[in-house]
């Protein structure tokens, strides 16, 4: 029943790098030779929270993230459906710009579930795994954590993003040029998610510290389906991981 201070920021964060990385995957921007979608960009983001969230909250609130996002991007959908029935303008760019939602909502929603999933249960094993090596998270905490986030984001974005172009782009784009575009969404993901893991080995760092939590979720309750936020206090090894334990001191 602890009380944690800044897990609901990641929580409201990640809806909002979710529902926008959607919204603006129409929006193009140039870097250097490279022609990228700015919704990628933020796209990149959701899973880098998503990945603070399970390492240092644990998979249970991961779940729990995932469904209410899922449920906020429903209502964003409703919302636009419904202003584009009452839109005067019927010929307005806004309905250029937000059309076919439905479509997207069924892909993001799929796609992000299945994505998210993976990402958040990788790393709960590979953590797990970690532990029951005896390896020292006090003198290998990057390598431990950059591990865990390279490893299950790598897994989850190639996940999420080829189901996502799929079921929004097939029958619109040719098969031939969608394999290409998803391989190179893939890559420039990853890239970028590399890129950013040492800011977010820095945060769950902090988070850490500051929240006085690092869950350690049990491999027997990975059901995406099934979600039980009340852990066991024994589940909270941050005793075990950072405090030194104290030296007696005889005579």
């Amino acid at each position: 029943s602890k009380i944690f201070k800044y897990h609901h920021i990641l929580f409201c964060s990640n809806i909002v790098f979710f529902i926008a990385s959607k919204t603006m995957a129409a929006k193009f921007i140039a870097l250097g030779f490279l022609t990228i979608n700015v919704g990628g960009i933020v796209f990149s983001l959701a899973y880098l929270n998503a990945d603070m969230m399970t390492d240092v909250y644990g998979i249970e609130r991961t779940k729990q993230m995932v469904f209410f996002i899922i449920f906020c991007n429903l209502l964003f959908v409703f919302d636009v459906w419904i202003t584009n029935l009452l839109a005067i303008d019927d010929n307005g760019s806004f309905k250029l710009i937000l059309h076919n939602q439905g479509r997207m909502f069924i892909a993001s929603a799929v796609a992000f579930f299945l994505g998210m999933t993976i990402n958040s249960t990788v790393i709960s094993i590979i953590k797990s795994r970690q532990r029951r090596r005896g390896i020292s998270l006090k003198k290998e905490f990057i390598t431990t954590v950059w591990i865990r986030i390279a490893t299950s984001s790598a897994l989850g974005i190639i996940i999420d993003v080829s189901l996502f172009s799929f079921v929004a782009f097939y029958g619109i784009v040719p098969v031939e040029k969608l394999s290409g575009v998803i391989l190179f969404e893939d890559a420039y993901k990853i890239s970028y998610e590399v890129l950013l893991a040492p800011i977010s080995i820095l945060l769950i760092y902090f988070l850490k510290v500051k929240e006085r939590v690092d869950i350690y979720d049990e491999l027997s309750n990975l059901n995406p389906f099934r979600i039980d936020t009340n852990y066991k206090i024994s589940a909270n090894k941050f005793d075990d991981n950072y405090i030194q334990p104290k030296r007696s001191h005889d005579g």
